[in-house]
């Protein structure tokens, strides 16, 4: 075992602790490591579904302008390094190790320590343009500590109701916490009914439908219009990258090719990404395997799947049955994990062939179907099962 393996096993047991609503632990943290948080220019990044692709966007966008960037998502597919990127690679392992040395106390939990690992692994490479995705809310997640330059809310429904509330209004109020008065914050498609909320914030609010306009073709701002790339598999994807557009016209990046570039050249793994004949997606609250269903239902009906829920009720998948379909389940690599079995058991009460597999043998099935016509195994569900699976399938590539 290296001494970096060492570490983030002994980092990881901190996710057993659950987590700490609140910015005192990583107002702390940062104090203890110089507060490298004040000395980023930021943009925080929420949303129910679509922040992340929103934020690989931006990185792609910025980064086609000439900009050094940082960006900083959760939860990362097979290796805690995906979390970070400079300049569009993953941090090298040497990195990961001086960040953790810089920064890790015993006493923080696994998010605040990887946070203030962001700000300060960003800050000392100097980059001029950090991103940060909230990993849950807005108002009380850690990468809140920073003072955005401009923020964006991609999306709202209902997901951890148990710290966010259970009403939607709730759940906008919370995640607009990341807005700063007087500066940028872009609301998502669909999100008009919030308007009142997010104008009480005292932020500059631009509202898709009125200060900017997406379809599902084009993107419009007041500068310029955008179509949308090929590659966008999903409408709801290309409605959290629509979101990137005005998003980096509010910092003031306002080359359309730069954009265009971004566009075209941004991938965002696991959402919507095919690799042979398997496409994958890790949709795994309701309105995200909603739309994945739908998609699925529309443009791959004879597909097979392949499916790992964590923490989530299997009755998620009811847009799923019923369609003639050949199922396969596995477990996920998470404590909240919902064995195969018991996917496989709720299935077949519900009439649908359907097989148990071990991570090993679901490997072995999306190794025979890279090679299959496009779309003949959907891979979908918890990340904590996809992700390690993409990542080995990809590796394994010919």
């Amino acid at each position: 075992m290296t001494e970096l393996q060492r570490r983030l096993e002994s980092l990881a047991l901190r996710v057993r602790q659950g987590i700490r609503p609140g910015l005192s632990g990583i107002r702390e943290l940062d104090q203890r490591c110089g507060e490298p948080s004040k000395q980023l220019r930021a943009v925080v990044v929420a949303g129910t579904n679509g922040k992340g692709t929103c934020c690989r966007a931006l990185e792609a966008i910025a980064r086609a302008h000439g900009l050094k960037v940082g960006l900083f998502t959760s939860p990362h597919r097979s290796k805690f390094n995906q979390r970070f990127r400079l300049d569009g690679a993953d941090a090298a392992d040497a990195q990961i190790l001086r960040w953790m040395d810089a920064v890790d106390h015993r006493e923080f939990t696994f998010f605040e320590v990887s946070t203030a690992m962001a700000f300060f692994g960003f800050a000392e490479a100097g980059v001029d343009l950090a991103i940060l995705e909230v990993g849950m809310g807005g108002r009380m997640d850690a990468v809140n500590l920073v003072d955005a330059v401009a923020s964006a809310v991609v999306s709202i429904s209902r997901d951890h109701e148990a710290f966010l509330g259970r009403e939607l209004h709730q759940i906008a109020r919370e995640k607009l916490g990341v807005a700063r008065q007087g500066m940028p914050l872009v609301l998502g498609p669909k999100m008009e009914a919030y308007l009142g909320l997010a104008e009480a914030t005292g932020a500059q609010v631009l509202l898709n439908g009125r200060d900017w306009r997406s379809d599902k073709r084009n993107v419009d701002t007041s500068s310029f219009q955008l179509s949308r790339p090929a590659h966008l598999l999903f409408d709801v994807l290309w409605d959290a990258a629509s979101v990137a557009v005005p998003l980096a016209e509010a910092l003031g990046l306002d080359d359309s090719a730069a954009h265009a570039q971004g566009l075209q050249r941004f991938r965002h793994p696991l959402r919507g990404e095919r690799i042979g004949g398997v496409t994958f997606d890790a949709c795994h609250n309701e309105a995200g395997l909603q739309a994945f269903a739908h998609w699925a239902q529309t443009q791959a009906p004879k597909a097979d799947l392949l499916v790992a829920l964590s923490g989530r009720d299997p009755q998620l998948l009811e847009p799923f049955c019923g369609q003639n379909r050949n199922w396969f389940c596995v477990a996920a690599h998470h404590p909240k994990a919902t064995s195969a079995s018991v996917l496989a058991r709720w299935l077949e009460l519900r009439g649908e062939n359907v097989e148990a597999l071990n991570s090993d043998t679901a490997f072995e099935l999306l190794c025979s179907r890279r090679g299959d016509p496009q779309d003949s195994l959907l891979a979908f569900g918890s990340i904590y099962a996809m992700g390690p699976l993409r990542d080995r399938l990809e590796k394994d590539e010919p």
